[in-house]
């Protein structure tokens, strides 16, 4: 018997507060694991949001990042907060790592104009 629409929803919010904890997925892991927890496949959810198919295809392998407007789309679609597409591992785990390469980026800047300015 296929759960109803409210019963999916809660069963995939346990999940998501359950099962992903400890273990690192991306945006598209979320989209996915969301989009089976409603029984609907790529082709449905695309006509849903007006996405087409194959981008969602790239978007839940991985081939494919997705931003907040197409986030914001399959959110409310699949009625998931667009936090969890965006931020799949915790905002806290996902700006640390994004903090890291901004600094890594910032030290190579700095490095390289140092190496300018003793060239100069």
């Amino acid at each position: 018997m296929k759960a109803k629409t409210g019963e999916s929803k809660n069963l995939l919010t346990q999940f998501l507060a359950s099962e992903l904890k400890g273990k690192y997925y991306t945006s598209g892991d979320i989209v996915k694991i969301s989009r089976e927890s409603l029984d609907l496949t790529q082709a449905d959810l695309a006509r849903i949001t007006g996405i087409p198919s194959g981008n969602i295809s790239k978007y839940e392998s991985g081939s494919r990042k997705i931003g907040f407007d197409i986030a914001l789309k399959l959110s409310i679609a699949l009625s998931i907060h667009h936090d969890s597409i965006l931020f799949p591992n915790g905002i806290e785990k996902d700006y640390a790592t994004i903090l890291e390469k901004i600094k890594n980026r910032a030290i190579k800047i700095i490095e390289k104009k140092e190496k300018l300015a003793m060239i100069a």
